[in-house]
């Protein structure tokens, strides 16, 4: 599969390019893994967070993820003392991590973590990058050097692990 990615805050896109994340966003968690939410929420406007996006040769987005920088409050509440985070130190959030259907087994979406690592180093070599991960993916993002850092909780109907990767 030929793509090309981008990185860039929502303020830097076209309406279409915001578009194309939300429908991406909103066909996978909400229609696909039936998961009825608020998928569009005011981080995606934040300037600080990146917006990665995989487009093939035609245009259309076949795979999508966000990082914003975190105070890592709400974040070292879920984790409950599983690992240490030190208070002071910013960590980076990933999220919205999605493949289109078509997609799926091209090894898109080890790119896609692989940019976000990357990017997240570039930003701040210092900070630990946290994901709030759907459980039954949990070896899949072990494969990456994140760790459990708590106990599973119930995120709208869909059981949730959080997980860290250390800064490094």
């Amino acid at each position: 599969m030929n793509t090309y990615f981008t990185v860039s805050n929502l303020n830097q896109m076209s309406a279409l390019e915001v578009h194309r994340i939300y429908k991406l966003r909103v066909d996978v968690f909400v229609n696909e893994q039936q998961c009825p939410y608020a998928e569009i929420d005011d981080t995606d406007a934040l300037p600080d967070t990146f917006h990665i996006r995989a487009n093939d040769r035609t245009g259309a987005l076949a795979g999508y993820a966000r990082i914003y920088p975190d105070t890592g409050a709400g974040f070292r509440a879920k984790c409950g003392g599983g690992v240490d985070i030190d208070d002071d130190r910013r960590l980076w959030q990933f999220g919205r991590f999605c493949i289109a259907p078509a997609a799926r087994g091209t090894g898109l979406g080890a790119a896609i973590m692989k940019d976000a690592l990357k990017l997240a180093h570039e930003q701040n070599p210092d900070a630990d990058v946290a994901i709030t991960a759907q459980t039954p993916l949990r070896g899949y993002y072990e494969g990456y050097g994140f760790t459990v850092c708590g106990d599973e909780f119930d995120w709208d109907g869909m059981m949730h692990l959080p997980m860290v990767r250390p800064a490094g």
